[in-house]
């Protein structure tokens, strides 16, 4: 499955946003580190869910500020299997 991340420069942070998983979020002190840590926050969520939640979320970000995260199930288990960058 496949779910938008947000993610932007805040001040001195950067944050990232997956709204298909209800707002998930997370803070990282730069690009790197924020995508890792969603990562995780991600499949933190996803913790115990039978299925995957449902998409639709249309972000109104810039796609320089827009990456895609890919998940997949395996044997009950959740993993990110890809994140991007949007490509015009």
């Amino acid at each position: 499955m496949k779910y938008i991340v947000e993610c932007e420069k805040e001040g001195n942070e950067f944050v990232a946003v997956i709204p298909d998983l209800n707002y998930t979020s997370t803070y990282g002190k730069d690009e790197k580190e924020v995508l890792e840590n969603i990562k995780e926050a991600a499949l933190l969520y996803l913790e115990g869910l039978e299925e995957f939640p449902s998409t639709g979320f249309i972000s109104n970000k810039k796609a320089a500020n827009i990456r895609v995260i890919e998940i997949s199930k395996d044997n009950d288990e959740f993993k990110v299997t890809k994140i991007s960058k949007i490509t015009n």
